[in-house]
């Protein structure tokens, strides 16, 4: 998935305001949550050096620090650490491009050197995992979606996505399966 799709299936999975209201949102609580699946296109050009071009056209052309998909947050701009590109955070540890083997991997921010999970093997496929647990999320937002088939199918469908078996654990995560 590249950036535009990715904007376009955030926008896709973007809850209705007049259902947020529904549920007893206040129009403050409802704009919060639909800012988090928003990306704004960058007035300036942002040059980066990150070697997957995915990631490195996502953050040139959009600021994507207001996309929050349960505990993913992007950064504004990814910031250049050893061995490789903090892009955004999971609670507070880091969403971390490996330079070494292309994979995208959660860190512990006390221990960088430490992966606590995989989450993609690509930017591509961050993307496009991240698409689909957004359509999940949003679900949820509206209706309980515990112990559904849809909760699952998620599962298998962010897994597959991601590149396969290795990433599991993290959608199991995001999704709430943990």
């Amino acid at each position: 998935m590249d950036a535009l799709a990715f904007k376009t299936a955030l926008e896709q999975a973007t809850p209705n305001l007049d259902a947020l209201f529904k549920i007893g949102l206040s129009q403050k609580e409802a704009m919060d949550i639909i800012a988090g699946f928003e990306m704004r296109e960058r007035l300036g050009q942002v040059n980066s050096r990150l070697p997957d071009t995915v990631l490195r056209d996502l953050f040139a052309q959009y600021d994507a620090s207001n996309v929050e998909l349960g505990m993913v947050r992007l950064c504004e701009v990814p910031e250049e650490v050893a061995c490789g590109w903090m892009i955004g955070k999971v609670e507070t540890d880091y969403l971390f491009l490996d330079t070494l083997s292309g994979e995208i991997e959660v860190k512990d921010r006390a221990d960088v050197a430490n992966a606590i999970w995989k989450c993609a093997q690509d930017g591509a496929c961050l993307l496009a995992a991240l698409a689909n647990a957004a359509k999940y999320l949003s679900a949820c937002i509206l209706e309980d979606q515990s112990g559904s088939h849809f909760q699952q199918q998620t599962l298998r469908r962010c897994t597959t996505l991601a590149g396969g078996a290795p990433y599991v654990d993290f959608y199991r995560m995001l999704l709430g399966l943990a």
